[in-house]
């Protein structure tokens, strides 16, 4: 978040981070980008004294703690305003920084941050969950603006619920990814070019997902009602972990093809069936 600030034009001025060897990476690319390196600091604490704008970019239940070091650290800071990332908390966390006057808020990206090297287009067109007070809901929506993003609000009651949405397509497919590669490694295939195959085909579900809706872009065996196929690939999983999780996604792309109008009562019926009587099966049960 930081080298892509700099690149939108707003450059941290400070930085902390628990490697000290990471802060001044940070700061190097920093100084690349814009012609001046941030300062860095041993504390956070050292931060939120010079720092106007905060960013709180630290793990989910690490917020809390912050929050309580930093109040106790900092007791005037009236005209700041600081933003943690999390995209499942509210803004009870920052409590305490905000009874010491802080304006508290959220922004939270919808990314993936796999790249130590991000490119500076990288949250071009990403969705971004803000939330906080006026001032800081204000900052958070220029900084989402400045780093070509969509900002919008969440309700801080169904943030878990916003969160979950972003983990299943952002995490959950990983772990798709993983059990398919692996089932593809038992063919015979080496893993790099099980790797290269299934990474193309998912590029082409993302293309096709940009193009139309999930339920249009279903395709093969469930969509064309072939319960042999199913029954096969029950069959052959390598555990019963896969098996499983191959036959609860399907009941759902089921669900999917009857809500688009492409499978008739009784071939859902039926893949229904097969799928429910079918709750553990794979090569390796035990």
């Amino acid at each position: 978040m930081a080298v892509l600030l700099a690149h939108g034009g707003w450059a941290p001025s400070v930085l902390w981070s628990r490697s000290l060897g990471r802060r001044r990476t940070l700061a190097r690319r920093i100084l690349r980008i814009t012609g001046r390196s941030p300062a860095c600091r041993s504390r956070p604490a050292d931060v939120a004294r010079e720092a106007r704008i905060l960013l709180l970019a630290v793990p989910d239940d690490a917020l809390a703690g912050m929050a309580v070091e930093l109040a106790a650290a900092c007791p005037h800071m009236s005209g700041r305003v600081i933003l943690h990332l999390s995209g499942v908390a509210g803004l009870t966390p920052l409590l305490p920084l905000r009874e010491r006057g802080a304006s508290t808020g959220s922004l939270h990206p919808l990314a993936i941050f796999s790249s130590r090297v991000p490119p500076p287009d990288l949250l071009l067109g990403a969705g971004f969950a803000v939330d906080g007070q006026p001032r800081a809901r204000s900052v958070a929506r220029s900084l989402a603006r400045a780093l070509g993003g969509r900002p919008f609000s969440i309700d801080t009651r169904l943030r878990p619920l916003y969160h979950l949405a972003a983990s299943l397509v952002a995490n959950d497919v990983l772990a798709i990814f993983h059990l398919a590669h692996r089932a593809l490694c038992k063919t015979g295939l080496q893993e790099k070019e099980a790797h290269q195959v299934l990474v193309h085909l998912l590029q082409g579900t993302a293309t096709a997902l940009a193009q139309t809706t999930a339920e249009a872009a279903l395709t093969g065996p469930v969509s064309r009602g072939d319960a042999g196929t199913l029954a096969r690939h029950l069959s052959a999983a390598p555990d019963a972990r896969t098996a499983s999780i191959h036959r609860l996604l399907s009941l759902v792309l089921v669900d999917m093809a009857c809500t688009g109008d492409r499978m008739g009562e009784a071939t859902a019926r039926r893949l229904r069936h097969l799928l429910a009587a079918s709750p553990g099966q794979g090569r390796n049960r035990r």
